[in-house]
């Protein structure tokens, strides 16, 4: 009996260990694949940046986040994609190029390359200048 224990607890470290080590691997090869997200595909279609907004049911910075995509969209339209998630739950094949993106950014506003798949998670309240800011030197190291 506790050969046994002892052989699933190795053979769940080592499962463990295979996931961590493969991952990095299985994300980029979700890069590669078409998203079901329109905006996504868009964004690297184009060659453009894009800004990730999500925004769940009763999130305190919803408002804010909508006023901040407006502006957004007015200053950099031509060089952004943008999108907003709204919702509670959200399913994708794993081989998503959002799979990607959420394994990466927590947050709730994240700027996305999607053909190199660099990710710089942004805090949600942060004042428009200085978003802006961030969204200059993001696109400008793309």
């Amino acid at each position: 009996m506790q050969k046994r224990l002892i052989i699933a607890v190795i053979a769940l470290v080592a499962a463990f260990v295979y996931s961590k080590a493969t991952q990095h691997s299985r994300l980029r090869k979700a890069l590669e694949h078409p998203s079901q997200f329109e905006p996504i595909n868009q964004a690297r279609a184009a060659g453009k940046p894009l800004l990730l907004s999500v925004v769940l049911p009763g999130c305190p910075w919803a408002a804010h986040a909508n006023v901040l995509l407006e502006e957004m969209k007015g200053s950099f339209g031509d060089r952004f994609v943008f999108m907003q998630l709204a919702g509670s739950s959200l399913a994708t094949s794993g081989h998503d190029p959002f799979d990607y993106l959420a394994q990466k950014c927590t947050g709730g506003l994240c700027l996305f390359e999607p053909r190199s798949g660099r990710v710089e998670a942004l805090d949600e309240m942060m004042p428009p200048a200085e978003l802006k800011a961030r969204m200059e030197r993001f696109a400008g190291g793309s």
